[in-house]
């Protein structure tokens, strides 16, 4: 069973699913797959708490 997103996520998520240009159902579908994920999910926490989010900030091109 998928965990709650840890607190650095939940925030990113949240800011995450603010951004305009989106799908619908851009922000649950990042979330899933973070808390399907343990492994994701603290990379992700890791590059938080580094103040590295380049890897995970939405790119246009």
């Amino acid at each position: 069973m998928a965990e709650p997103l840890p607190p650095q996520l939940r925030s990113l998520v949240d800011e995450f699913a603010k951004q305009k240009d989106l799908p619908s159902n851009a922000a649950q579908d990042v979330e899933a797959a973070i808390a399907s994920s343990p492994y994701l999910a603290s990379v992700m926490v890791d590059a938080v708490d580094r103040h590295n989010r380049s890897f995970i900030d939405q790119k246009t091109e």
